[in-house]
């Protein structure tokens, strides 16, 4: 999807992300990455974890609030190599 349409979906309100399974070193990595404007301010939810260990150490998701997009886009790079036009 295009940056300006993803912009314009965050702008009205609606949650977007992406969710995907990577493997690294040998590890399936579970990361999802979603953003969602919410009363003036823009939430960042992260979540990463092993596959493998997933029962053995609880993931805690992260959750980071910007006033403006321009400073969450600045701050929360995404990883993996996924870029924001990732986002659906």
């Amino acid at each position: 999807m295009d940056k300006e349409r993803l912009l314009r979906i965050i702008e009205g309100g609606k949650q977007v992300g992406f969710e995907d399974v990577i493997i690294q070193s040998n590890k399936k990595i579970c990361y999802t990455y979603a953003i969602q404007k919410l009363n003036n301010s823009y939430i960042v939810y992260i979540d990463e974890y092993d596959l493998d260990k997933l029962w053995l150490d609880e993931s805690d998701e992260e959750v980071y609030v910007y006033d403006n997009l321009a400073t969450l886009l600045e701050k929360q790079p995404l990883k993996y190599g996924i870029i924001f036009e990732y986002l659906s």
